[in-house]
C-alpha cells in the first residue's frame, strides 16, 4: 500500500536527488555498490518485519473464514465414511464378479 507521502508527492518531489561528494568518496572507497553494505545489515531486521507481516495476515485470514460447527463437521465426516466403504464393497463386488467371469473363460478355454 502507498503511504501517505507516496499520495502527496508533487513533481518537484520526483526530481533525483544529488548526493553528497563525501558519501560518494566513501562508497566508493569501500569498492561496493551504493547502499549494498547498509542493504546487507538490515537483512535480519527486513526479514524480521516480514514474518512478522506474514503472521499477522496469517491470523486476519483465518478470522475470516467462517468455520463449520462441530455438528456439522461430525456428520460429514460421518458421510464420507460411510461413502468410502459403500466404494469399497461395491469394487469388491465388481472385482469378484469380474474375476469369475475370467476364470470362467480361462476354464473354458484351457
Amino acid at each position: 500500500m502507498a503511504d501517505e507521502k507516496d499520495l502527496m508527492q508533487t513533481p518537484e518531489d520526483e526530481a533525483p536527488k544529488a548526493e553528497s561528494p563525501a558519501r560518494k568518496e566513501k562508497e566508493q572507497s569501500q569498492n561496493t555498490k551504493p547502499g549494498k553494505l547498509k542493504s546487507f545489515g538490515n537483512f535480519f531486521v527486513r526479514m524480521g518485519r516480514r514474518i512478522k507481516k506474514f503472521c499477522s495476515d496469517f491470523v486476519n485470514e483465518k478470522n475470516r473464514v467462517t468455520w463449520m460447527s462441530g455438528k456439522d463437521v461430525r456428520k460429514s465426516t460421518i458421510l464420507v465414511c460411510v461413502m468410502v466403504v459403500a466404494a469399497g464393497i461395491v469394487i469388491g463386488v465388481v472385482d469378484t464378479v469380474f474375476y469369475e467371469i475370467i476364470s470362467g473363460i480361462a476354464g473354458l478355454i484351457g
